[in-house]
């Protein structure tokens, strides 16, 4: 190879599509757009393979206690940290701002395409999550073996989705007194994840508190 095909191998691909961009070459753009994407995904799907690795090696050889202890202590360390400039506090604001950052969320960090609907009381969104749901669709993920508070009192519930349990609805519970929302990981392979978003708090079922080992309305 020459020096120029050298150079050019070792350029990143993004700055290759902000430069296809800025010379209004649409098919070179779109093709680059294809090969990121391609490469995001592969590289976020082993990294949420890794981490269901590492859970259920921890609840074998340390049992399943431990893996809350872990994904409480990754929480902890999160809500030091801004998420696109955001505070995690912020998602304990009005139900349309909790609506907007989570979509945010799922369409930039994920990618999703997720359906939203709305009633009286909240919004409900439908989407084929890419970490959870995907482990959950391989058959062979890491799941409790017995239920926890962590778990929605569940056997057979991913590791990987709790950490959604404990950051969106435990530590925010502890913080603020009602979960920001409710994740309802899929019972089968195939099925979208179902998150509620309800508008007012106090209209929020004790049921929902329950399967966290909480009470609606009292100090936990």
């Amino acid at each position: 190879m020459d020096k120029e095909e050298l150079r050019n191998l070792g350029l990143s691909k993004w700055d290759k599509l902000k430069d296809a961009i800025k010379k209004g070459d649409g098919e070179e753009a779109l093709s680059l757009v294809d090969v990121l994407q391609d490469g995001v995904v592969k590289l976020g799907n082993a990294n949420i393979d890794w981490i269901d690795m590492l859970l259920t090696v921890l609840a074998e050889q340390e049992g399943e206690e431990a893996v809350y202890q872990m994904v409480k202590a990754h929480d902890a360390r999160f809500r030091r940290r801004l998420w696109r400039g955001v505070s995690v506090d912020a998602f304990n604001a009005e139900a349309e701002q909790r609506l907007e950052t989570l979509c945010d969320i799922l369409t930039v960090a994920h990618g999703l395409e997720v359906n939203v609907s709305e009633d009286e009381e909240k919004f409900v969104l439908s989407f084929p999550c890419d970490t959870g749901a995907r482990l959950i669709a391989r058959g062979d993920c890491g799941k409790t073996e017995r239920g926890h508070p962590w778990s929605h009192g569940e056997e057979g519930f991913c590791y990987y989705c709790s950490h959604c349990v404990v950051s969106w609805e435990m530590a925010m519970i502890n913080a603020h007194g009602y979960p920001a929302w409710i994740p309802l990981p899929p019972k089968q392979p195939g099925e979208y994840c179902t998150i509620l978003m309800y508008k007012d708090p106090e209209a929020i079922p004790e049921k929902y508190y329950r399967m966290l080992g909480k009470s609606k309305g009292k100090e936990n």
